[in-house]
């Protein structure tokens, strides 16, 4: 039961998300994060994009951002 609660879990991540549930490439991608952390914004930029970021541990923030449309790479960065 446990394993299915943390499946489901990170299914639903992904969905919210909108990260691929399988590791494929990624040209293009969209962002609905209302109210997130700012390191999840850019973890998934850092995913999308295959570009290293350095947050420094004091930078703390929640963000909203929403694509109308699915960006390439460069456009989301």
């Amino acid at each position: 039961m446990d394993k299915t609660i943390r499946i489901a879990g990170l299914v639903l991540l992904c969905c919210l998300l909108g990260l691929p549930l399988i590791g494929q490439a990624q040209t293009e991608a969209s962002l609905n994060l209302k109210d997130a952390d700012i390191r999840t914004l850019v973890d998934t930029v850092s995913r999308v994009t295959g570009r290293n970021f350095v947050v420094d541990p004091r930078v703390k923030a929640n963000v909203t951002v929403i694509t109308s449309r699915p960006m390439e790479k460069e456009e989301l960065y």
